[in-house]
């Protein structure tokens, strides 16, 4: 799934931290999010955005080097930095960066919204500072640089990270030539040897979802929730106040009322409903995704997860069940959910009821008709192989 990414892990400690040369930048457009075009460009036949194709050693998304690099050579301010997490030893930060550092992807239908000053207006640029420049000044964290410095200046001199010039050239020319970070020539510089200047474009959060790197699908994924609750709460939902970022845990506080907002985790069910060698599978009405699903739903006000599978599968197709059993969890960062997985059996044998509001089909699947699950990302397409494979060796899930 997902988040099977072993040996490397997902640390999501919070932290205020500076982005090291080779840490990943995220930015988001819409539904879209900003990578290297060539990783996806021509990608087994297929245009910009709908697949992706392995340059070895290169990130997909911008490095903070390569974004630093190209603000340098243009003379524009370095965009802030937010700290999100790391996989391994990298991290990723989130940052709004200007609309001329990637092309728009008329595929992905993703066009820039407006101007910075526009964006800011409306609370959905990122890097907007927080509290004045005299108390960002006092607490040591200037939002407009996006990173808490740490040491004297001469230090961050010395280490090549001093956001604020965001220019620090780190070692001898011929180091940077051959790493891809020569400020001079304005040019990010692949480590395969390519000399010409990466580019970047937008692509649909959909289309993340079929690259090849698992890392990098959960790390974007993980992204974008995070980005869209930074997005949507700028406010307090309590007074009105201009919210700020905690700086030492993962939470956004009003000063004016000492409201708490933490990040939204929508906790739903994804079911397995069988009798005996057949398994109930699902297209949902009205979405984009048309594949095959299991019955889904979220878990309300006030009820169990168990409690969510009965109501659930009687809401959208009219049965009853029994012997519920949890299976698995999945984080699912592309709709800020957390899935819990269920199997259930069959209890009296009834017409299916659609809801069509929900459902488009309903129908149930001989454990010999499905398919192997080549994405290998989603807990649904999981537990439907883990069904068939049950009964292949001879034991049910």
């Amino acid at each position: 799934m997902i988040q099977d990414i072993a040996p490397l892990h997902l640390n999501n400690q919070y932290g205020s931290r500076q982005p090291a040369p080779s840490d990943c930048i995220f930015s988001f457009r819409e539904n879209a999010v900003c990578v290297r075009k060539q990783c996806f460009e021509g990608a087994e036949g297929m245009p910009a955005g709908h697949g992706q194709k392995d340059l070895p050693g290169q990130s997909i998304f911008p490095t903070f080097a390569g974004v630093r690099d190209w603000c340098a050579a243009r003379g524009r301010t370095m965009p802030a930095a937010l700290f999100l997490f790391e996989i391994g030893t990298t991290s990723y930060f989130l940052a709004d960066l200007p609309e001329e550092f990637a092309e728009t992807d008329i595929a992905a239908g993703v066009q820039p919204t407006g101007s910075a000053e526009s964006r800011a207006e409306s609370g959905t640029d990122i890097a907007a500072p927080t509290g004045s420049a005299e108390s960002r000044a006092e607490s040591g964290t200037d939002i407009a640089a996006g990173v808490q410095p740490s040491g004297s200046a001469e230090s961050r001199a010395g280490t090549g990270t001093d956001i604020a010039a965001g220019v620090q050239p780190t070692g001898s020319a011929e180091s940077r030539a051959e790493s891809g970070t020569d400020i001079a020539s304005g040019a990010h510089t692949d480590r395969a040897g390519c000399d010409r200047e990466i580019s970047y474009t937008y692509v649909r959060m959909s289309d993340v979802r079929r690259m090849r790197a698992k890392a990098q699908v959960l790390a974007a994924a993980t992204a974008w929730h995070l980005y869209v609750w930074y997005r949507d709460n700028r406010f307090c939902g309590r007074c009105g106040g201009r919210l700020v970022h905690s700086e030492t845990m993962r939470m956004l506080s009003c000063p004016s009322c000492g409201n708490q907002i933490f990040p939204k985790i929508a906790p739903a069910v994804i079911v397995g409903v069988t009798d005996k060698e057949r398994i109930l599978m699902t297209k949902y009405a009205n979405r984009e995704y048309k594949r095959y699903a299991l019955i889904a739903g979220f878990t309300e006000i006030g009820e169990t997860a168990e409690e969510t599978v009965r109501r659930e599968v009687y809401e959208e197709v009219g049965l009853r069940v029994k012997h519920i059993r949890y299976y698995k969890s999945q984080p699912w960062g592309f709709d800020s959910n957390l899935l819990l997985g269920y199997f259930c059996e069959l209890d009296d044998m009834h017409e299916i009821r659609l809801d069509t509001e929900e459902l488009a089909t309903a129908e149930w699947v001989h454990y010999s008709e499905i398919t192997d699950d080549e994405e290998g990302l989603s807990l649904t397409r999981e537990m439907m192989t883990v069904f068939r494979d049950g009964f292949k060796n001879g034991k049910e899930p």
